[in-house]
């Protein structure tokens, strides 16, 4: 059975990969917290971005680029994570990865192969961003205030930021 505080590490390492992830693709975060609710052990809120929310109109190249950015937000979470415990994420991750497929699967209309492919190589990409020494220092600072304090608001999240290891606004 995993320990009360093994279960807060791990879980402020998730969200705080998620805020990062926002954070670099350009939205907004309004807050992050570790403080459990009904349905999660945490969360990040957000403010979307315009291309964020239509899924009936087909993708454009800007907004297939915009859309796999936001999957890595997604995935940022259990990738983060799994770098803190060493292991895949084994719980916290679904309603990321349902999201994530359901990213991957509009921008490859529906083709299983083709979204899958798709996922992993983010996947991929979003563990080396976030296994990058500067990227992991931010995760780390993020999980260590959510553990301090339970919940960071949007300006604590972007002033911690601002006071060190901050994670460039790109995911390039």
């Amino acid at each position: 059975m995993t320990s009360p505080i093994a279960l807060d590490e791990s879980t402020a390492h998730h969200e705080a990969g998620h805020a990062l992830m926002a954070h670099a693709v350009g939205l907004r975060v309004m807050k992050v917290t570790i403080v459990a609710c009904s349905n999660a052990l945490g969360r990040m809120d957000f403010r979307p971005a315009r291309w964020t929310n239509d899924l009936a109109s087909p993708p454009t190249p800007h907004r297939e680029a915009m859309l796999q950015r936001l999957i890595m937000m997604y995935l940022a979470g259990p990738v983060a994570q799994g770098i803190y415990t060493g292991e895949n994420p084994t719980w916290g991750g679904d309603v990321d990865f349902d999201r994530a497929r359901e990213l991957a699967t509009y921008l490859t209309g529906a083709s299983n192969d083709e979204s899958g492919a798709l996922l992993g190589w983010l996947w991929f990409r979003t563990h080396n961003m976030l296994a990058r020494p500067h990227w992991r220092g931010a995760v780390e600072a993020t999980a260590a205030s959510l553990l301090a304090h339970g919940t960071l608001t949007g300006p604590a999240f972007r002033q911690l930021l601002a006071a060190g290891g901050q994670a460039s606004h790109t995911t390039d």
